[in-house]
């Protein structure tokens, strides 16, 4: 297939709006949102609402909030935590109380360390599913679940850190949604609705490694870009293992092909636009997420046509692209704010 029309996909899919969490050990899920302010580029919000429960004792289970304020290296945040008992979680729909921040379908609240804020939000597409098939999220391959039930919204309200008060009114953002027995060993993972001229596209890409008994495998690439009304998918089962990808420390490159189609994308961004985050796992192992939601980015779309590769389309975001590498390696020099 060539191309898919997103709302028919995602009438296909399960529904997966409600938390996942069913009370047992060895259990990690979050909920997130980001937006980009679209008259000063480096400048960004991210907000999360996650649970841990530790493996064999959830009894023990926490529910967190995190924030990060992304300020053209000016960069602030910090976290909260609660214990899971004392929340509201639903299971049905999006619906969180975690101390005083709360999380719905189209408002949250929140205070973590310096940061707090209050926002609403409305999408107008259907969510985004970056796994090809159904099956992929109510079985055991892939572990870790990747959704997306709002990729491309409009934020407004305000962001508040001491005396400074960010006014959002219709910043371009998205809502994720994701889970799994324990944070991925490895991945890069991307997002961006704030290409230059193209406010309506909207791409999502992931590459990750999992561990296969004593041996961790290569990267697994998956990805999907929404373009002037249809969505291109690279994310077919089998291509998953297949696409050219290239993984540093802070930059990250791929060749993806599906069908007709041929994908080339990269993404870098600056140190100083990067905050490090401690991502425990349920069995106490640390992982560090080296976050920006102000990366520069490129993406190369073509088509085959006649033995030849045609330009369908070339996107570039400046400092507006969401960028999230999780490693073992924790000398990379970047500050740890939560």
């Amino acid at each position: 297939m060539a191309t898919e029309d997103p709302i028919r996909r995602a009438q296909a899919f399960p529904q997966l709006d409600g938390v996942r969490w069913h009370g047992g050990g060895g259990h990690v899920e979050s909920y997130f949102l980001k937006a980009n302010d679209p008259q000063t580029p480096g400048r960004a919000v991210w907000v999360k609402y996650t649970l841990l429960s530790p493996t064999g004792r959830p009894d023990q289970a926490v529910a967190e909030v995190w924030g990060i304020r992304f300020d053209r290296g000016a960069n602030c945040g910090g976290k909260t935590t609660v214990p899971a008992a004392e929340c509201r979680l639903g299971s049905e729909a999006i619906d969180l109380e975690i101390g005083t921040a709360s999380l719905s379908k189209n408002h949250c609240r929140g205070q973590a360390g310096p940061l707090s804020w209050d926002f609403r939000f409305t999408a107008g597409e259907p969510a985004m599913y970056v796994f090809a098939y159904p099956w992929m999220y109510t079985r055991g391959f892939p572990k870790n679940k990747l959704y997306t039930p709002m990729p491309n919204l409009q934020m407004h309200g305000t962001l508040q850190v001491g005396d400074e008060t960010w006014e959002l009114d219709g910043w371009p953002g998205a809502f994720g949604h994701n889970w799994g027995p324990a944070h991925n060993p490895e991945y890069h993972w991307t997002h961006c609705n704030m290409f230059t001229g193209e406010p309506d596209a909207v791409f999502e890409a992931f590459s990750g490694k999992i561990d296969l008994g004593p041996v961790r495998s290569p990267w697994l690439t998956g990805a999907r870009l929404r373009f002037r009304g249809e969505e291109y998918p690279f994310d077919a089962f089998h291509r998953l293992w297949r696409p050219r990808v290239e993984a540093s420390q802070l930059r990250w490159q791929f060749v993806s092909r599906q069908g007709p189609h041929r994908l080339t994308w990269s993404v870098q961004g600056a140190h100083e636009n990067f905050v490090g985050l401690q991502y425990v796992n349920p069995d106490g192992g640390l992982r560090h997420c080296l976050n920006t939601k102000v990366a520069d980015c490129e993406l190369l779309l073509e088509r085959r046509e006649r033995g030849q590769w045609c330009e369908v389309a070339t996107l570039r975001a400046d400092r507006s692209c969401a960028y999230e590498i999780l490693t073992e390696d924790f000398d990379h020099g970047i500050e740890v704010l939560a």
